[in-house]
Parts: C-alpha cells; structure tokens; sequence
C-alpha cells in the first residue's frame, strides 16, 4: 500500500526515552531488534513502569553493510537505566513525518517522498530518522504500519 497519510511538519516538544545503542548488519537487525525491545519490556515491568508510547527506531547509519540505531520506547520519567540500557532524551524540534502500511522492505518509496518534501521545503535531515512500530510482523505484512519522522532543520542557504 505504501504512504497512507499526508506528509506532515510538527514542532516536536521532545521526550524520554529507554533505548539500547545497536550496531550490527542488516542480516542480523531484525532479531536484535526484536531481543532488544523485549529487554527494555521486561525491564519496565521489572520495575514497575510502562512505556508511554509504542517502540520505535531511531537510524543513524542504515546501509547495506551496517546499521547504528538506538531501539527504544519513550517513557514518561527519567527513568535509570541499567546495563545496556540507557535513559534518552530525544530533543525538541521540527519534524517531518507520514504514515507507511505494509512491508518493511517496500518504505522506501515513503523515504522518498519524505526526502523531496524536506529539499522542495528548504529544510536539511538531520539525524536520527525515526520509524515508530504501531503493530509488529506478527500482523498480515500488507497491515503494518509505521509512522516514518525525520528531524528537520533550515538549509545551510537560509541560515
């Protein structure tokens, strides 16, 4: 199916976050994304606390050769982390952002669009690229969906 929603700019207010830094290949990220929310889970719960808001992605090098990302859940405190896991503070600030339904393998059409609109805006990416998880790959893959963010800020030419 691919975009489902309208491209959208907001001013993001920021929030906490639990996470874990991930570096690994693209062949073995789907099995360390599915161990890494499963220990920040159970160490909410551990703990007594529950994520304020549904897993997500934060990409900072995605290639065909290595991922660096953090995998986490926002949280409504800061909360200690322990071991690999590490309060984050994702920042206020622009963003850009549409929802994806289906494969994760077909959103980069969805990337795409989202790429011109930021250069046809005058704005520049500015990393992390966050992909948000509504549902997970237990649902049809034709019924996933993600909401695809991406920090914006002026262009270097309109500073």
């Amino acid at each position: 199916m691919g975009q489902i929603t309208d491209i959208l700019k907001v001013d993001h207010g920021g929030e906490y976050a639990l996470v874990i830094n991930v570096k690994t290949t693209p062949r073995e990220f789907s099995s360390i994304l599915k161990q890494s929310r499963k220990e920040i889970r159970e160490y909410l719960k551990s703990i007594g606390e529950m994520p304020s808001g549904v897993s997500f992605v934060g990409f900072y090098i995605w290639d065909d050769k290595a991922i660096e990302a953090i995998v986490g859940y926002p949280v409504k405190n800061r909360i200690q982390g322990k071991g690999l896991l590490k309060l984050f503070e994702i920042p206020p600030g622009l963003r850009v952002f549409a929802f994806h339904q289906g494969p994760y393998d077909s959103m980069g059409e969805t990337y795409n669009k989202l790429e011109q609109w930021v250069a046809d805006n005058g704005y520049k990416i500015v990393l992390p690229a966050y992909e948000y998880f509504y549902n997970s790959p237990k649902f049809p893959q034709e019924l996933l969906l993600t909401k695809i963010e991406m920090v914006i800020a002026a262009s270097e030419s309109d500073v």
